[in-house]
């Protein structure tokens, strides 16, 4: 949607903050993905202005050590989906 053009960097900046902020709660990673996903795919073409942003985040989704605090969580839908971004 267009009106949510000027809102990408602050949307950047907050995925950025709250992925090393919610490490070990893997629901709130998923929705942070997704919302990743949703930027850069969004048809705007400004996206390479905070692609530096997002990129730490999502790597960190993807390879960090540990990405939930208990075992049974499935981390590795969070590691996939954030590897597919």
């Amino acid at each position: 949607e267009p009106s949510t053009g000027p809102l990408a960097p602050f949307l950047a900046q907050f995925v950025s903050a709250e992925v090393s902020a919610t490490l070990s709660r893997t629901a709130a990673l998923r929705v942070l993905v997704r919302l990743a996903d949703a930027l850069i795919r969004s048809p705007q073409k400004a996206v390479e202005h905070y692609v530096h942003q997002l990129m730490p985040a999502l790597l960190t989704c993807t390879v960090h050590k540990r990405l939930c605090a208990s075992p049974l969580d499935d981390h590795w839908a969070v590691r996939d989906a954030a590897s597919r971004v």
